[in-house]
């Protein structure tokens, strides 16, 4: 038996239904899972924060 500790070991859970994830959809369960999130970012339910600079330069107007 291996000498190392299997407090080690960690399982990773997939994103969209914290089951343990699988080798071809990592880091998704499924390819259910997969679309699932693609279509969540689709759809604009996931969304990157952005900070506006507060002080632009404004353009010129010609």
């Amino acid at each position: 038996m291996n000498s190392q500790s299997f407090d080690s070991l960690q399982i990773e859970l997939c994103p969209v239904c914290d089951k343990p994830s699988q080798p071809p959809f990592q880091p998704f369960c499924s390819s259910r899972c997969k679309l699932t999130d693609l279509g969540n970012w689709f759809g604009e339910v996931y969304r990157v924060p952005v900070e506006e600079p507060e002080n632009l330069p404004e353009e010129e107007s010609e």
